[in-house]
């Protein structure tokens, strides 16, 4: 393994071998919430592992994108691959015996608690070294990306002739965007991705899609990842709005808000200011108005921009966290029904949100403890590897908080 994650078939390798790792270890394992402790982290770092070694082949095999990942250490690639073929052999083994030996195997763990802590240490550090060599990749992409997105702005800047949506709109959803994503640990959310219920919505099976759950299960944690995924992942004819509801500030918590910044999303793809926003740019300065537009003109202008060719996706978090509920649920029906758009949106299981979006959505997704236990876990292993003050607490203490946290969470 000269260049080792260098090329793809390293990468396949070990994302293949840990994947059999995983089923093999399934076999002895069927449930493994009522497994130790060490057991669980085991399960939980071989995922992790899986959800790094994915990433990092999708990166490799991108033409846009390989340059910029470094090579492994070869005596880490190699440690990494010798450990990770020493516990498939002793799983193999006992699965490949008698009919007997296999019964038998199958109620007895081929490994003891000290060999799986040793096993859980070696595939953390493997596990740290790819996510330091995707961070620095990822980092120099971000920095010549930055570098050609500035000087590609600045020829459409001169193109458009200025062309400018500030007067529409006037509440930007960045902020809450870059909040979420800041909360998000890597690997967290990515069950929901491969979902075949993401997936069918992703490939417009199905237009409109509502994903709710209870308060603190991170459902805008979750949108954020669902919005970083479809604008890395869009086509140059496709146009992506999202919007944060917030009841923290009151400049999020309107539908006017909402649709304003949908609008100007919606068209900033065009190198022009499509007629219909141009006639609107004139109602809201004709005399009178002071800049204000009606619901009914902003959608009806959101209808008219997504008549044309490409799919237009607006993905909507916090519905419950909107003041105006009516209009926002008439909305919602005038957004679902448009052919043209593909619409997701977030909310707590209010009734009075449920008993519009039953009808009115083509799938609707409860997001329950199991679905979002895994995410837990994650971040609460993340915070005690990353947060200053619990790092430094002793070894038992911080398995305490992870166990504890984690047992204790409840989906939230």
């Amino acid at each position: 393994m000269a260049e080792l994650l260098g090329g793809t078939a390293s990468v396949a390798g070990l994302l293949g071998l840990t994947i059999t790792i995983i089923q093999l270890s399934h076999k002895y394992i069927s449930s493994v919430k009522s497994s130790t402790k060490t057991i669980k982290a085991y399960f939980s770092e071989l995922e992790l592992l899986k959800a790094v070694l994915q990433e990092f082949q999708k990166l490799v095999e991108d033409d846009d994108t390989s340059e910029y990942i470094s090579l492994w250490d070869v005596s880490q690639s190699d440690a990494c691959q010798k450990e990770l073929e020493r516990l498939n052999a002793k799983l193999e083994k006992r699965s490949h015996g008698s009919s007997l030996s296999k019964s038998l195997g199958r109620l007895t763990w081929p490994f003891s608690e000290e060999e799986i802590a040793g096993a859980l240490t070696a595939l953390h550090r493997y596990r740290s070294s790819l996510d330091s060599i995707l961070s620095a990749g990822l980092f120099k992409l971000s920095n010549d990306m930055f570098s050609e997105v500035k000087n590609l702005r600045k020829v459409q800047h001169e193109q458009r002739a200025k062309v400018s949506y500030e007067w529409l709109s006037m509440t930007s959803p960045a902020s809450n965007h870059k909040s979420a994503r800041v909360k998000h640990s890597q690997g967290t959310s990515q069950w929901f991705l491969d979902s075949s219920v993401f997936k069918s919505w992703l490939d417009c099976s199905c237009r409109s899609l509502w994903v709710n759950a209870i308060p603190g299960a991170g459902k805008t944690i979750l949108c954020s990842t669902i919005i970083d995924f479809v604008l890395y992942h869009q086509r140059p004819e496709e146009a992506t709005a999202y919007f944060y509801f917030d009841f923290s500030d009151s400049s999020r918590q309107k539908l006017n808000a909402c649709l304003r910044s949908v609008l100007a999303q919606l068209c900033s793809i065009h190198s022009f200011m499509p007629e219909v926003v141009v006639a609107l740019m004139k109602l809201s300065q004709s005399s009178g108005r002071n800049g204000s537009l009606q619901d009914d003109e902003l959608l009806s202008a959101i209808v008219s921009v997504c008549s044309g060719v490409g799919r237009r996706r607006v993905i909507i978090d916090a519905l419950d966290e909107n003041t105006d509920q009516q209009d926002l649920m008439d909305a919602i029906k005038a957004l679902a029904k448009c052919p043209n758009i593909s619409l997701l949106t977030t909310s707590r299981k209010d009734k009075n949100i449920e008993d519009v979006l039953s009808e009115v959505m083509d799938v609707s997704v409860t997001l329950n403890s199991t679905d979002v236990d895994g995410d837990i876990g994650a971040y609460v292993v993340d915070c005690l590897q990353t947060d200053w003050k619990l790092k430094k607490r002793p070894p038992h203490v911080k398995r305490r908080i992870e166990d504890v946290l984690t047992s204790k969470s409840k989906g939230m």
